[in-house]
């Protein structure tokens, strides 16, 4: 009785780990982490016709703007201080980064900074 009681747990147990769900950090097939979001590869996200793609570019670019409002990014400040209007500010990074593909490999939040920096500079 006691032994079966054991494999019983035993198994048990086994399905536990074999179905928990994975906390490690996805990565890429050279078995590296997967690299940062590059300014081309939102641009081409943001112009594909999915929910799902439209939604991450809208989060990715406002996350980077609720993010640099606060706190420069690479060095690079906005004065657009509130978000009024996500979709002008999502059209403004897209048509940035398309006059500016000599941009496209570098990170997609310092492409974003520029972009707001541009249209939105400081005053000094």
């Amino acid at each position: 009785m006691i032994k079966r009681i054991c494999t019983i747990a035993a198994v048990f147990a086994s399905l536990i780990v074999v179905t928990a769900p994975s906390q490690a950090v996805p990565e890429d097939v050279t078995g590296r982490y997967p690299p940062v979001e590059t300014a081309q590869g939102l641009f081409l996200d943001c112009n594909k016709i999915d929910d799902n793609s439209k939604s991450f570019c809208v989060g990715y670019i406002t996350g980077v703007f609720e993010v640099a409002t606060n706190n420069p990014i690479d060095g690079i400040s906005s004065c657009l201080r509130k978000l009024r209007n996500s979709n002008s500010i999502v059209k403004t990074t897209l048509a940035w980064i398309a006059a500016h593909p000599e941009k496209g490999q570098e990170p997609a939040s310092t492409a974003i900074a520029e972009a707001l920096a541009d249209a939105y500079p400081c005053k000094h």
